[in-house]
């Protein structure tokens, strides 16, 4: 579909029930294209926007599901794009109840758009097991190759980039290569291209990173999907950063930020200044990093995408740290609590290793020792804390954010003296002895 092709309003009939199922139609058709506040006026027979209630009088339970499966799915990218509280929570409440109503009256095509997007308001709030339930549920129901199951197996390897699984995220996307080859969806394309480029970045493949993200430029300009685009930017932004093209990366973060204010797309705000941050700590120009990296968190803190805030409150850490602020600690801290109760153990364990190596500093200078020792005793006292909160080994892992065989190995090299001691069992004598042994003893 071409960018420039605007989308034919149709006349509303008369009669309800039919005109819930047109103005439902349009208002997925404009949010397809990322053009959600013409989506809610696609709505406005029947419902005012986020924050205000469905008029669903006289309507079949049909409309109804329809309507609430577009007013949830808006609710969730507005509430994200606006970085509002608590609307992904309404939007979840929405897309649940329209879900229900489908699984009743057998609207399957529908029922799976329910669940995927259930999928992406948990996925926004860092909720990632939730976020895969409802995927796999969804998958277990579409069409293989078809578009619908494009479209969530690209969703699935989001959360798994959210988790760090690269290899997982690399299957998915030769799993889906011949769909991709067959689609004439411009949009999945990009996605696709998206979203193997930032992968590649995070393995190290710079350049064949660089070409994906380009290819995926190419096909959002095709779909007109502006608000994707501006993801990929910063994307194409953060490689630069890592290949050492600063000057590139600022330029790329010009854009993102431009189509962000022209937008008005807070969250993709927030990502642009949080990897201008990042550019700005490469290059070494700290005060600058700090601003970029504060204007982040602030924009972050009204809404409800955890994920995004605690990686924004690192990236700020990391520049307080950087300017020898006796703040780093307390923000280093406060990512690590949030992360721990809103979005993962593991990803509470990332900062956390970040976290110690900054205390070790700051512990290396107070006390005159080597860094490595200093290390050593501070991540020392946390794991002793934690197999004593516990104890269990398998318990304290979880609460440290690392797998059972990371802390193994971690006591067995680093920390022998902290490993659990098992009560030895004592040799018991066999009941009944070699009639030799016997014979000597009479």
């Amino acid at each position: 579909m071409n960018g420039q092709t605007s989308i034919e309003v149709l006349p509303l009939p008369r009669e309800p029930d039919a005109r819930a199922l047109v103005c439902a139609h349009a208002a997925s058709r404009f949010e397809d294209r990322g053009e959600y506040e013409r989506a809610v006026e696609a709505l406005s027979c029947f419902w005012a926007g986020p924050g205000t209630e469905l008029d669903m009088s006289g309507l079949s339970d049909k409309s109804v599901a329809a309507l609430m499966l577009r007013a949830g799915s808006l609710t969730g990218w507005i509430g994200s794009k606006r970085q509002i509280k608590n609307w992904q929570e309404t939007a979840k409440n929405l897309l649940s109840a329209s879900a229900a109503i489908c699984a009743r009256l057998g609207e399957g095509d529908r029922l799976i758009e329910a669940q995927k997007h259930l999928a992406l308001c948990y996925w926004r709030e860092g909720a990632f097991a939730e976020a895969r339930a409802f995927i796999g549920e969804a998958l277990s129901h579409a069409k293989s190759g078809a578009d619908r199951w494009l479209d969530l197996n690209l969703n699935l390897a989001l959360i798994d980039f959210s988790e760090n699984n690269f290899s997982e995220c690399l299957r998915i996307y030769e799993y889906v290569a011949t769909a991709v080859d067959m689609t004439r969806d411009d949009s999945l394309r990009a996605r696709f291209h998206n979203g193997r480029g930032i992968v590649l970045k995070n393995t190290g493949d710079y350049d064949r990173a660089i070409i994906e993200l380009t290819a995926a430029c190419y096909y959002f300009d095709l779909s007109g999907h502006s608000r994707y685009r501006i993801a990929t930017e910063i994307n194409l932004a953060n490689v630069c950063v890592l290949a050492g093209q600063t000057d590139e990366a600022h330029a790329h973060l010009d854009q993102a930020e431009r189509l962000s204010v022209m937008l008005a797309d807070d969250v993709h705000l927030a990502h642009a200044k949080d990897s201008r941050a990042l550019a700005h700590l490469a290059e070494k120009e700290f005060d600058a990093a700090e601003l970029a990296a504060r204007a982040s968190v602030l924009i972050l803190e009204k809404g409800d995408e955890y994920a995004l805030l605690v990686d924004s409150l690192v990236t700020h850490a990391r520049t307080l740290a950087n300017l020898s602020d006796s703040g780093a600690a307390a923000v280093y801290l406060r990512a690590y609590t949030l992360a721990f109760e809103r979005v993962s153990a593991e990803k509470a364990g990332r900062v956390l290793l970040e976290l110690v190596g900054e205390l070790s500093g700051e512990a290396c200078l107070a006390g005159h020792v080597a860094l490595q020792d200093a290390k050593r005793q501070f991540e020392a006292s946390i794991i002793r804390a934690a197999l004593r909160a516990t104890g269990k080994p398998t318990e304290a892992a979880i609460r440290l954010g690392i797998q059972q065989q990371t802390l193994s190995w971690i006591l067995q090299n680093r920390h022998p003296e902290l490993r659990p001691t098992t009560r030895r069992k004592t040799r018991r004598e066999p009941i009944t002895k070699p009639s030799s042994a016997r014979s000597r003893k009479t």
